[in-house]
């Protein structure tokens, strides 16, 4: 008995680990969407010699890169100060990226977290 409900709890366990990556994939499929629609074009790995990666790239001199996608340092926190606008970039609120996508895109761009 004490085997069945260890064996019931084990495979819970794991469905649930399953089902919570799953949806970590899909969330940062959609934040994907949200970056390629308002943030690549200044934040892109492909946005060499001119926006914000450049400037980056300059800024941090290859100690870290300078486009968002590749960064593995990127907090919630510091995503919500820059793109809802506390600190230069111009802002975009709540109405133009929803909360739902906003976390999507947070997903994103913490993917490479260690």
């Amino acid at each position: 008995m004490n085997r069945f409900i260890a064996l019931i709890v084990g495979s819970t366990a794991v469905i649930a680990s399953a089902i919570a990556v799953a949806q970590d994939n899909a969330a940062q499929t959609r934040g994907k969407l949200v970056f390629d629609n308002y943030c690549v074009h200044c934040h892109g790995t492909q946005t060499h010699n001119s926006g914000a990666t450049t400037m980056l790239e300059e800024k941090y001199a290859g100690a870290i890169p300078g486009s968002l996608e590749q960064r593995t340092n990127l907090t919630f926190e510091f995503v919500e100060t820059f793109v809802r606008g506390e600190l230069g970039m111009a802002p975009y609120r709540p109405t133009e990226i929803p909360e739902d996508d906003f976390a999507d895109l947070v997903a994103y761009l913490t993917r490479n977290n260690p």
